[in-house]
Order: structure tokens, then sequence, then C-alpha cells
């Protein structure tokens, strides 16, 4: 895996994408898009689940940060 963490601008949320599966998803036809961990409910980090995002959106609504400044509580739902 090679994970990659964000913040969500608007939002505060944290989100990890998982950059490996870019080729699974070009193969599909759905190049620009990767598997995510990201809350269903916006703050509530207990509603984690996988999804899958656009690098555009990434680039224009996130910001990346470094594991070591993602909050514990969020990691452990996070789950990588």
């Amino acid at each position: 895996m090679s994970i990659r963490y964000y913040r969500e601008l608007k939002t505060g949320d944290y989100l990890a994408v998982d950059y490996a599966t870019a080729d699974y998803y070009r193969m599909l036809g759905r190049a620009g898009i990767l598997e995510a961990r990201a809350t269903a409910i916006t703050g509530l980090a207990s509603s984690m689940s996988t999804t899958s995002v656009s690098r555009g959106w990434l680039r224009k609504e996130c910001r990346r940060v470094a594991r070591r400044n993602v909050p514990k509580s969020w990691l452990k739902c996070i789950n990588y």
C-alpha cells in the first residue's frame, strides 16, 4: 500500500488515500480515481468508509498532511 493522508479544507476531516489502487482504476477506464478511507458523516471519524476519490478533487478540496499530524483517534478509525 502507498497511503497518503489528507485533510479536507471545508470540514477539517482527515482521509487516507491508497495510491497503489491507481493502476486498478486505470484498467477499468477510470484514470485519476483512487481508493480512500473517508468519513460518511462530516466530522464523525467513526463513520469511516471506503470510497473512491478523484485526484482533481484532492487537489482542489484537500491538503496533504503528514501521518504524524493526523490525530490518533482519526488514525484508529482510518485503520491504515
